[in-house]
């Protein structure tokens, strides 16, 4: 049976923490989770009803404002901060994310267990501009919303 979208609600709730809780009150039928959360629900026997690394999609950015843009430090500040974005990829893409356990366990508020059950294909891709592909999929959901 297809859901129609009359009977699809769309509620943004931005805070991982406040989804998770909800999900586990059963207080909505979908949820979308990033890891290390999306592993959390799956390790409560939740149903994955989606996972988009079958979408070749690439969801993750990074925004800056225009105005600040303009001064040249913020220049130098964007050229550090993405130098250390990659060598952070690079780093958990060798040594994979279990070496960032603690990290993870504390910034992500998730149990041991939960990193130890992460998927093993876990890699980060360096920062890029945005993919003509992807661009053209958003067009297309924004117009037909």
């Amino acid at each position: 049976m297809k859901l129609r979208d009359e009977h699809v609600f769309r509620v943004q709730m931005n805070d991982l923490n406040v989804r998770m809780q909800m999900l586990q009150n059963n207080e909505m039928d979908a949820f979308f989770f990033p890891e290390p959360q999306a592993t959390m629900a799956r390790n409560a026997k939740n149903p994955v009803l989606l996972d988009t690394r079958a979408l070749d999609m690439q969801m993750g950015v990074i925004v800056f404002r225009e105005k600040e843009m303009r001064r040249p430090e913020r220049h130098k500040q964007l050229d550090l901060f993405v130098k250390a974005y990659n060598a952070a990829c690079d780093s958990i893409n060798k040594y994979g994310v279990k070496r960032y356990r603690d990290l993870i366990v504390k910034n992500c508020g998730v149990a041991n267990v939960v990193v130890d059950s992460l998927p093993k294909d876990i890699s980060y891709r360096h920062a890029i501009g945005p993919r003509q592909k992807d661009i053209d999929r958003v067009e297309k959901w924004l117009n037909n919303k």
